[in-house]
């Protein structure tokens, strides 16, 4: 990208959201050039150093998705800590029936985030204090969705419910992506089924 489309991005479009404020040229244009993907793109490939605002930028297009369209918006990493992370800069901006945050089964309670035990699966009233999985027509209500590239697979499993829909994320964003190992490979050849860009 030249230095005049360079510029023309980060200027052509208009942000909605609270995180954008905080961006810098690079980022503004990321954010951006990820919201005029057209659907079937390449993936867009965020990446850089330690510290640098990946995680930032990340927070702001979801941001922007959820304020300027009627979009779903699947998120996922390698990590809990990094889906938590995610988790708890969106609980900043987005409000509590906009995001959701799914653990797997396995996950102790005793490490849950009192932020984000607003807005998950723990239901120590209806599970004896275990996470459990709530169904896809529950899980579709809210725009932004964030669970481990594992945990994930359960929604590839859930293919054979009837209220599974194929189209209903319009973006898949993965952390981390770099990191990830094995057996989260297969999650991300069957992004298709997701129909995300």
């Amino acid at each position: 990208m030249n230095c005049i489309q360079f510029n023309q991005v980060a200027n052509d479009y208009k942000f909605s959201g609270n995180t954008s404020a905080g961006l810098n040229k690079e980022q503004r244009v990321a954010v951006s050039s990820i919201l005029k993907m057209k659907e079937g793109s390449i993936p867009y490939l965020l990446f850089g150093p330690a510290g640098t605002g990946k995680t930032g930028t990340l927070v702001a297009t979801i941001e922007e998705i959820v304020r300027s369209s009627n979009k779903f918006v699947l998120v996922c990493a390698n990590s809990n800590n990094a889906c938590d992370e995610i988790a708890k800069r969106l609980i900043g901006v987005l409000k509590v029936g906009e995001i959701f945050r799914m653990y797997a089964q396995s996950y102790s309670a005793s490490k849950l985030d009192n932020n984000i035990k607003q807005c998950c699966n723990y239901y120590p009233e209806k599970s004896g204090g275990k996470f459990i999985y709530p169904s896809l027509s529950y899980l579709y209500q809210f725009r932004v969705l964030i669970c481990t590239l594992l945990t994930a697979g359960h929604l590839m499993r859930a293919r054979c419910d009837r209220d599974f829909d194929s189209t209903h994320f319009s973006y898949v964003i993965i952390d981390e992506c770099a990191g990830r190992f094995s057996p989260a490979r297969q999650f991300s050849k069957n992004e298709k089924s997701f129909g995300g860009k």
